[in-house]
């Protein structure tokens, strides 16, 4: 069986249009039968081709330039693989991309990685609700002892709800999370019926988060949301300019920026914060990625980790992406389709360079210690 969400097989790779490919900046690499394929040919191009793979470790690497751009690409960037052999001798990283699968024996769930530009185009003009497809039965007798039925009916009803327009998005988001958190205890254990439990008392939970956040003023609730945000991203800011990361400079702050004492980074924020669009289209494009980043993350049930991959991935992700578009100077961004290439580079730090999970979440945790709560606090300040 397979559960993917209903924009995954309308993906289609923008090829030449794609300003930040996913050719560029990170490592490439190559699966044994296409580099026996590659080896195998004795052509100018394929010389060319195997000058440039080595061995690391075991695994064929493409050998990148100083410009961290694939050697292979053409000036248009088009794949001249591709052009030379046709797409059934691509190799597999570069087939799949960005779709991404996470098996459980014979099932898998099916989702996108936000690093695509082209994804993020997608998301935007998607002109409905997104929803959840699957493939084949879901009926216990076919599921043995993973259950897919109970992480099914979670992934519905977390991408519903944070698609109810009625539910303000930086509640729905901390429901979805805390529900996720929770019922991955029991996931873990294989207890379904509480897991199952959890999960349907999302619309309780949704009540409990609603309330909670009536128990504290405007003020107290945007000053306590901007000191988390401030502390994400400032601590996001200065560790990938330290680690002098592949174009940085792109879609971090202005560089002028960091010369600012911490008082005036501060107030540099609020003031991008209080300056933010909320307009109708904007709201539902941060909608569809909130279901995109869930759905790409609720694989994590069961895991060890759970809590910490939902807090620091899921979250930190979505208030950079929200964030640091504000930091651009100008509304430029929007105007020129530099957009989605600037978000497609965040998502990189977390899926290639693991700077988050290594580095920032780590500072992050030890020093401000956030919770759900916290994190739901920062969205409504963000999206409602």
């Amino acid at each position: 069986m397979k559960i993917y969400p209903d924009y995954y097989k309308q993906f289609r790779c923008i090829g030449k249009n794609c300003i930040s490919t996913c050719c560029a900046g990170w490592d490439i690499d190559f699966d044994s039968e296409t580099v026996d394929f590659y080896r195998s040919r004795t052509d100018a191009f394929g010389e060319f081709l195997n000058e440039n793979i080595e061995e690391k470790d075991g695994t064929a690497m493409v050998i990148m330039p100083e410009t961290k751009r694939c050697p292979f690409l053409d000036e248009d960037g088009l794949c001249r693989i591709y052009q030379n052999y046709g797409e059934e001798h691509m190799s597999m990283t570069c087939k799949n991309f960005p779709r991404r699968r996470r098996l459980f024996n014979n099932h898998a769930i099916c989702s996108m990685s936000l690093s695509c530009e082209g994804l993020l185009e997608l998301l935007y003009d998607w002109p409905q609700m997104v929803t959840i497809v699957t493939e084949g039965s879901i009926s216990m007798e076919t599921m043995g002892d993973l259950r897919m039925k109970e992480l099914f009916w979670f992934l519905t009803n977390g991408c519903q709800l944070l698609q109810d327009t009625s539910v303000p998005l930086g509640i729905a988001l901390g429901a979805v999370i805390y529900t996720g958190i929770e019922a991955g205890k029991y996931y873990e254990k294989h207890d379904f019926e509480q897991f199952e439990s959890v999960v349907y008392q999302m619309p309780e939970i949704t009540q409990q988060f609603l309330q909670s956040g009536e128990e504290f003023t405007a003020g107290e609730m945007m000053e306590s949301g901007q000191r988390l945000i401030f502390n994400i991203v400032d601590t996001f800011c200065h560790i990938v300019r330290e680690w002098d990361v592949f174009d940085a400079e792109k879609f971090l702050w202005p560089a002028y920026v960091f010369e600012y004492t911490d008082r005036e980074r501060q107030q540099y924020i609020r003031t991008c914060l209080a300056n933010q669009n909320r307009d109708l289209e904007h709201r539902n494009f941060w909608r569809k990625l909130a279901v995109a980043c869930f759905f790409g993350h609720a694989s994590a049930l069961g895991a060890e980790d759970c809590e910490s991959i939902f807090l620091q991935d899921m979250c930190i992700y979505l208030i950079l992406a929200k964030v640091m578009p504000l930091t651009w100077e100008s509304s430029e961004a929007w105007d020129t389709g530099q957009y989605f290439c600037r978000l497609s580079m965040i998502a990189r730090q977390f899926e290639q360079n693991k700077i988050v999970q290594k580095f920032i979440w780590p500072v992050i945790q030890e020093l401000f210690k956030p919770d759900v709560f916290s994190f739901t606090i920062a969205f409504m300040t963000l999206f409602d």
